[in-house]
């Protein structure tokens, strides 16, 4: 269910059409669960000679009545991590990865979000980076 492309010597993977939390929520959603458990399958022979970024992403609906978070920065780091532990569970060491928040702030709109709406329900989602390991960190 992934969607490759280069940025330089990265690999980037997103997940087209698909919304990864709920509203204001931090645990992954069961439907979308499997494409990280179907990714990690895939990842993990690599896992030795490159890095892996998990970032999360809010849509830009500010965070209300919820007192568990600050703001869409700090919900958008909850979110990583939790996307993170299915990928540990899933057989990718934690120290072949990396997590990243976005929260307001590095925010566009999803390649599938045509409106460019950031409230977009596809805007709450997770972005996989692979890079190659440096020797220093191998």
């Amino acid at each position: 269910g992934g969607k490759l492309h280069r940025e330089g010597d990265k690999v980037v993977v997103e997940f087209p059409n698909t919304t990864f939390f709920d509203l204001g929520k931090v645990d992954v959603k069961k439907s979308s669960i499997t494409y990280l458990q179907e990714f990690a399958k895939k990842y993990v022979k690599f896992a030795g000679t490159s890095s892996l970024s998990v970032k999360a992403f809010t849509d830009s609906v500010p965070v209300r009545g919820d007192h568990r978070f600050k703001d869409n920065l700090e919900l958008s780091a909850l979110r990583a991590i939790a996307a993170m532990r299915i990928l540990q569970h899933s057989g990718i060491p934690l120290d072949r990865m990396k997590i990243a928040g976005h929260g307001e702030s590095n925010r566009k709109p999803s390649s599938e979000n045509k409106s460019g709406n950031l409230n977009d329900e596809f805007s709450r989602k997770v972005i996989l980076v692979i890079e190659p390991m440096t020797k220093e960190k191998l």
